[in-house]
């Protein structure tokens, strides 16, 4: 995207050095052979900086009269000023689960909008909150959503006696397993109930449940210490 004309690019995350390693990933890339070969004049005419202390963190190209210069910037979610006014085609939002809803919803969405734009959300689950329903939302296939699961086992880089190692029960909680590796969100401390399957048993949205048959039974839970 990046290489064609007129294309604008945010990488968003918490703070910039959170965004380093995705703006790494494209800053590599345009330095390649391959692409310096055919797109190197354009690069030569725009713009490159990797500063994430200035928080100066880009790659523009200009094409040359009468076409739009095509960037990738990068923003931290934390400058919220930083966050308006500019109609995007792509915001990568990194580390998405620990930036706040408001970010998404008031700041970045309608950035996208003119434009017909996508947003990308690459993030280590963390709690239940706004990330978890966009990944449900994407799992269940819903209009506009799509969404991927990936258990850190199945990276071919990562040694398996390793993460036997580190996710040993001594060492990892049964939730932050469910997290950082098989990529599964939990509630934030952890359930209650540890056999809750939100699949199973939460059912509000069929008809026929519950059946006039079923007993009933009413409960009252007093505090938040000990339910």
């Amino acid at each position: 995207w990046l290489l064609t004309p007129d294309t604008r690019i945010w990488i968003v995350a918490p703070e910039y050095e959170q965004a380093r390693k995705e703006f790494e990933y494209m800053l590599q890339a345009v330095e390649s052979d391959e692409i310096q070969r055919h797109w190197g004049p354009m690069l030569k005419a725009g713009r490159i900086r990797n500063s994430p202390q200035q928080g100066d963190m880009c790659i523009e190209l200009r094409w040359g009269a009468g076409v739009g210069e095509s960037f990738v910037r990068v923003r931290s979610a934390m400058i919220k000023n930083s966050l308006l006014s500019e109609e995007l085609d792509c915001v990568c939002v990194v580390e998405a689960s620990v930036v706040p809803e408001g970010i998404w919803s008031r700041q970045l969405q309608m950035r996208l909008t003119t434009r017909r734009g996508i947003a990308i959300f690459p993030s280590t689950p963390s709690g239940m909150g706004w990330y978890n329903d966009l990944y449900q939302a994407g799992m269940r296939g819903d209009r506009g959503c799509f969404a991927v699961n990936a258990d850190s086992r199945m990276n071919p880089t990562i040694s398996l006696e390793e993460v036997a190692f580190w996710t040993d029960p001594k060492r990892m909680s049964d939730e932050d397993f469910e997290e950082q590796v098989r990529g599964r969100p939990t509630p934030r401390h952890g359930l209650v109930y540890k056999t809750f399957d939100r699949e199973l048993h939460v059912h509000s949205g069929r008809p026929e449940w519950p059946m006039p048959s079923w007993k009933r039974g009413r409960a009252f839970d007093f505090g938040y210490q000990d339910p």
